[in-house]
């Protein structure tokens, strides 16, 4: 198997150029191969791409979103194949998120259970009804970064900054108390207080059906199955290398499940 790079003809061809690629996959790939933080790679069986991994080199953290292959061989290759690309471009933390029942090929990899997320969905959420709620402008950047430091390992920048179209803050007496970027995966909520943080819930679920919480955020999981919210699926955060930094009660939703 070689590696090589990963070009959008490989996945606007005919819908059976890549079958175990589906659609969302897809979608998710053609985004990266547009981001100039982000890496794709394909791998080859002589003539037949046999599997394809993308990623976010945010350094020190890099982040996979997909690795899909035709066969478990050909899925471990492409994994190792971009971890090396991650490490090479000055990340040394590795994320992912898998579904609660695929983890197993992870660890093979030496990825180790970081967080359990739950995607909660059913339910029906209270109106907005903050004024304290306003659109991002470059005057929350700072408070942005500062809450953003708290959640992530420095570097996520770009990945926010391209995605602030729609996204809102919750102000406080000058003082950004929680973000919501409704755009970015499932939504990213951060906060720095459950109140901020369950306020701006109620800016994205008029949006979309469902929000992605790390299960240790206890406070927002018990109150949206307060308001009949049930888990429809769980995953598992993975990381390989130094832990990144966590502190699951700041978080109010989560982009990657």
């Amino acid at each position: 198997m070689t590696i090589h790079p990963l070009l959008p003809a490989h996945l606007t061809g005919t819908a059976h150029a890549l079958p175990f690629v589906d659609a969302a996959t897809r979608r998710r790939l053609l985004w990266l191969l547009r981001t100039p933080y982000a890496r794709c790679i394909a791998v080859r069986a002589g003539d037949a791409v046999v599997a394809v991994a993308g990623a976010l080199v945010l350094p020190p953290l890099g982040h996979v979103l997909v690795v899909a292959a035709a066969d478990p061989a050909a899925w471990h290759h492409a994994l190792d194949a971009i971890r090396t690309v991650l490490l090479d471009n000055g990340c040394t933390t590795v994320e992912a998120t898998a579904a609660a029942d695929a983890v197993a090929p992870w660890h093979t990899n030496d990825f180790a259970d970081l967080q359990e997320l739950l995607c909660l969905a059913g339910g029906v959420a209270k109106a907005a009804q903050s004024d304290a709620v306003v659109p991002l402008e470059p005057r929350h950047h700072f408070g942005l970064l500062h809450l953003d430091r708290q959640v992530n390992a420095p570097g996520r920048l770009p990945l926010l900054l391209e995605h602030d179209y729609l996204a809102q803050v919750l102000e406080r007496a000058g003082a950004v108390r929680g973000v919501l970027f409704p755009l970015l995966g499932e939504g990213l909520i951060m906060a720095a207080d459950a109140s901020s943080g369950l306020e701006l819930q109620r800016w994205l679920l008029p949006v979309q059906a469902h929000v992605v919480l790390p299960a240790a955020n206890t406070v927002a999981v018990e109150h949206l199955q307060e308001l009949g919210y049930h888990v429809r699926s769980r995953a598992q955060r993975l990381v390989w290398g130094p832990l990144p930094i966590l502190r699951p009660e700041l978080v109010f939703a989560w982009p990657w499940c």
